[in-house]
């Protein structure tokens, strides 16, 4: 919120020890926190919190308008629908349920929520566990082994941070956790040595097939033979899923 006030031209109303910039910024960390739970955005939208700074209407008017040209009218009045269908999801009795990002465009937008998802998931499951099964689809996106694009791999990575804690400490309390990734190279290593059951498909790329092999209980050179010459559909499953390495086919 700090960078987008910056962004819309009015670094002095969050930045410096000015009372000011100091109020505002306790302002906005009383009310936005990296929690589900905790945070005002369930009641409040952008709008509002902006609306109560520390500022003058021309400036308060002048970020709300550069920020609803900049990234539309809904990024500062959705706020309260975003975190009702997160509930409602994660509520829902359904044996499937998909959160969908493909409409967020920004990546920081969507490593946040996927993270604040990742932690509800293992803090409700910590409290009371029950069977749940984390898919992560392109892992690469959320849990990168380094910045990958726009997508950072430092603490301020909401989402890498749950699905390392799940990868580590999702088992004691029924959560499991898949990842899914055109290029494992690019995923956290730290995820990928927790994960126990591995199935892979073609691979050609030789910095993908180096990481594939690292994390396979039977590899060795073999894997680095066999994974580029895999036909479409036909795949390895290895690990504690299976009783020895299989091939399998997709049909």
């Amino acid at each position: 919120m700090e960078e987008l006030i910056k962004e819309a031209g009015y670094p002095s109303l969050v930045s410096g020890n000015s009372h000011q910039a100091r109020e505002n910024r306790s302002k906005l960390s009383q009310n936005i926190k990296p929690s589900l739970r905790l945070t005002s955005l369930s009641k409040k939208t952008l709008v509002n919190l902006i609306e109560s700074l520390n500022a003058g209407s021309k400036e308060i008017q002048e970020i709300t308008t550069y920020l609803k040209e900049t990234y539309g009218e809904n990024s500062l009045s959705n706020q309260t629908t975003v975190f009702d269908a997160i509930n409602s999801g994660l509520e829902s009795e359904k044996r499937v349920i998909i959160f969908n990002f493909r409409n967020i465009t920004h990546p920081q937008t969507r490593i946040n929520i996927a993270g604040l998802i990742m932690e509800e998931l293992f803090t409700r499951n910590k409290k009371q566990p029950s069977k749940r099964f984390l898919v992560l689809e392109e892992a690469h996106n959320f849990a990168p082994e380094k910045g990958f694009g726009d997508v950072s791999a430092g603490k301020e990575n909401l989402s890498l941070t749950f699905a390392r804690k799940i990868a580590s400490e999702g088992r004691k309390f029924n959560l499991g956790l898949m990842v899914i990734t055109q290029r494992p190279a690019q995923v956290s290593k730290y995820i990928l040595s927790q994960l126990n059951t591995q199935v892979m498909f073609r691979t050609i790329n030789a910095s993908d097939i180096d990481t594939v092999s690292t994390f396979v209980e039977f590899a060795g050179s073999d894997i680095a033979n066999i994974l580029p010459k895999l036909p479409t559909g036909k795949g390895i499953v290895s690990g504690t899923g299976v009783p020895f390495p299989l091939l399998v086919e997709v049909v």
